[in-house]
């Protein structure tokens, strides 16, 4: 009986290892990416009702965050440098420069990145950095009696540095939007704002160039010549 005993009692104590063991396993298989090595930071799931992510960055700073993925960008082939030239094709009846506000898109949260391509600004690409897409207006002077057409940023010779992206494509260029004031078009053009990297150093980075550089260049065509 003491032998049966011992037995019955080692049995029990390896069944609770093995199951003590799988537990640690299933909470290692996550789908969530592996952090780089060197990166430490704390995230958490807020229990409000949106499910908000909060990311505490190494300096103490939080962020929200609109998912818990890292995400990847690859800018490698992209025109990243500050100096903007100008168009070598042709001049346009309009030309604006800078910009007059940057918004977020969607709710203004924050995402996670690894980010290829942009070594030349010390990004390294087995660094996660916290960053998002925003949205860059700028106001066109135009008439009642014209439409806009914006140049074509993608022809040759046209400076690749000189504006953002088009929405939903990776050309670059603008798109348009009524105003309430018929002698003034917005111009909107995609770029991607690069905040810090997880130990909270501040980077504050566009892509592919500071909206402070843009080039606006558009024609003027009279309404009904559209081809």
């Amino acid at each position: 009986m003491e032998v049966s005993y011992q037995k019955k009692w080692m049995g029990l104590v390896i069944l609770t290892i093995c199951f003590i063991s799988g537990a640690f396993c299933s909470c290692s298989n996550s789908d969530e990416p592996i952090m780089p090595i060197g990166d430490t930071f704390t995230e958490t799931t807020l229990s409000d009702a949106n499910q908000c992510h909060s990311l505490i960055l190494g300096n103490g700073r939080t962020v929200e965050l609109e998912d818990t993925l890292i995400h990847e960008l690859d800018f490698t082939g992209v025109d990243l440098s500050r100096e903007v030239e100008v168009f070598a094709t042709r001049s346009h009846d309009g030309v604006e420069y800078g910009y007059d506000k940057i918004v977020p898109e969607g709710d203004g949260k924050w995402k996670k990145y690894l980010l290829r391509g942009m070594e030349e600004w010390g990004i390294q690409p087995n660094t996660i950095y916290i960053g998002r897409y925003e949205t860059v207006y700028k106001g066109l002077p135009t008439s009642p009696a014209y439409n806009i057409s914006p140049a074509d940023y993608n022809e040759e010779g046209a400076p690749k540095n000189a504006m953002g992206w088009i929405q939903g494509s990776n050309l670059f260029g603008f798109w348009q939007a009524q105003t309430s004031d018929a002698t003034i078009v917005n111009g909107l053009t995609r770029v991607f704002y690069v905040n810090c990297d997880v130990s909270g150093k501040s980077l504050n980075f566009y892509a592919p160039n500071d909206p402070k550089y843009f080039v606006w260049a558009y024609d003027l065509i009279p309404k009904g010549s559209w081809n």
